[in-house]
């Protein structure tokens, strides 16, 4: 079987585990999508181990984790040892994560817990030894010496995967249904000299897109004087990612991203707080970056929960505040919720670990939140995007291309007390529409749809299952294309859009299709 793969999606077993796992082991919500579609893939790959008959490390570190996650989805009632082994593992993964190393015997204890499960310990640990170890304590240093070994051996068996991975024969896939969709693409993208709606309203232009492009490639970029070569340079690239979930070891990749290639940019369409235990951190984090100019944030449905609920705090009775509760507490909040009531005590933590640099309120997070634009376009590598968290409005944009949270809010109010007109009752049903639309889910259709023809959509808010999902002709309008992001793996990149990357994207999806 394919072990590259298979470490692959137990790194992401991982972090739903760090993510989701409660102190008595079980998921917080077992019956998600992106859980019941994993344990799919599990049992996948426990019925290939038991029939190629393998037991090496590799296999050993998936049955533990295999264990335990059918402890998590309650598809296993008993917990043997293995599990407990498992459970202290994640339990101190998380504390090294949020609160890093600061003695050896910790260093010791974690190295120890992440071998009792075949797992190479985690780089922040190693590193401290490596830092450290001269100052160790005589016990502390033997006991790693001793431990050197069974660490080396577990390297070696991942790099022996690697290997034989990039060894095998590559088969050619069949290219006749790849190449259809890819022409489609390609044609959706090649028509010239069609004025869309966007491109026709005077707030919005192809050539103010292109010029305010421009610009901020100029803020990024170096004098050419100063610049290193070309071939040293990290490219521009312009990412798309959505529904973050309080999922730090996805953030945290993201973050590493952003510092490796200077000219990146990421674009996030909300939904960064709930369900996962990190929310309200990275969502300071993203807020600083923001102020960098290196990230976007477009706020989704949780945004308004929290907003909502933060900035009707003063008037507990009135609808907006107890529908912000509700929806908080139905979705995994209960996290959110404490730690927006020990707030202080969360930025305190957050500058002594060194992830955000300045103090920042409460109220100043959420009113920062409330004026981030829930829409955006772009146009990047000769193509034009239209981004949102759930599903783009033209109307809406064209009433008012940096609507957000603050005026969806006080049109809601105001709409309680009769001051909308016709025209405001539209916009705010466009507002939640914004917010909430999903194609499968009758409920969330808030008004009539009024997609950008000629722009390619980028939305998070739908879950995929398999990957990025691309849609050409998006509901049956050669004009329209869609592209979904909200995965817990992967990113979009608008800047490769014409590239090898969204070939691959179709390949992977359609050999998925085919069952192979």
């Amino acid at each position: 079987m394919n072990k590259n793969e298979m470490i692959d999606i137990m790194n992401d077993v991982e972090i739903l585990f760090l993510n989701n796992l409660e102190d008595t082991n079980i998921f917080k919500n077992p019956e998600e999508p992106e859980i019941v579609n994993m344990r799919k893939k599990l049992d996948e790959i426990n019925e290939k181990i038991q029939l190629s008959g393998e037991n090496g490390i590799l296999e050993k570190r998936f049955k533990k984790q295999y264990e335990a996650f059918k402890v998590a989805t309650l598809t296993r009632s008993e917990q043997p040892e293995s599990i407990l082994e498992y459970s202290e593992y994640i339990t101190d993964l998380r504390r090294v994560i949020s609160k890093g190393i600061d003695t050896p015997q910790q260093a010791i204890d974690s190295i120890e817990y992440a071998l009792k499960t075949n797992n190479i310990p985690n780089k922040t640990v190693l590193d401290y030894v490596k830092n450290n170890i001269e100052s160790f304590p005589f016990y502390a240093k033997k006991r790693y010496n001793e431990l050197t070994p069974h660490i080396e051996r577990i390297f070696r068996a991942e790099e022996d995967a690697k290997r034989q991975e990039n060894n095998k024969l590559i088969v050619p896939k069949k290219q006749s249904r790849i190449t259809a969709i890819w022409n489609k693409i390609k044609e959706f993208f090649s028509r010239k000299g069609e004025k869309t709606e966007l491109e026709g309203n005077n707030k919005v232009s192809e050539q103010n897109i292109t010029n305010a492009h421009d610009n901020m490639r100029r803020k990024l970029q170096v004098n050419p004087k100063q610049q290193q070569p070309k071939q040293q340079q990290p490219k521009p690239e312009h990412i798309v990612v959505s529904d973050l979930h309080g999922n730090i070891g996805r953030w945290n990749q993201l973050q590493l991203a952003l510092k490796k290639n200077p000219n990146l940019k990421v674009t996030i369409l909300g939904d960064a707080m709930d369900r996962g235990a990190y929310g309200p951190e990275i969502l300071m984090q993203i807020k600083e970056l923001s102020d960098k100019g290196r990230v976007d944030y477009l706020p989704g449905n949780h945004d308004l929960f929290a907003y909502n609920l933060l900035k009707m705090r003063q008037y507990p009775d009135t609808s907006q505040y107890k529908g912000a509760l509700a929806n908080l507490r139905g979705n995994h909040g209960d996290i959110t919720l404490n730690k927006f009531a020990n707030f202080d005590r969360l930025i305190i933590q957050e500058i002594n670990n060194g992830n955000i640099k300045k103090p920042i309120s409460l109220d100043e997070l959420v009113d920062w939140l409330g004026e981030q634009p829930l829409q955006k376009v772009v146009r990047e590598n000769g193509h034009n995007y239209a981004l949102a968290h759930a599903i783009f409005d033209t109307k809406l944009y064209n009433y008012d291309s940096n609507f957000n949270l603050r005026k969806g809010l006080q049109l809601d109010i105001d709409d309680e007390k009769g001051k909308n007109d016709s025209n405001k009752y539209d916009m705010l049903r466009r507002f939640n529409n914004i917010l909430w639309y999903r194609e499968k889910n009758p409920r969330t259709h808030m008004s009539d749809l009024s997609v950008p023809e000629g722009y390619c959509m980028v939305v998070g808010h739908t879950p995929q299952q398999n990957g990025i999902n691309i849609e050409v002709n998006y509901q049956g309008n050669p004009k329209n294309a869609m592209v979904f992001v909200d995965n817990p793996t992967e990113y979009f990149s608008l800047t490769d859009m014409s590239s090898e990357k969204l070939e691959d994207y179709i390949r992977k999806d359609i050999g998925r299709e085919d069952g192979r």
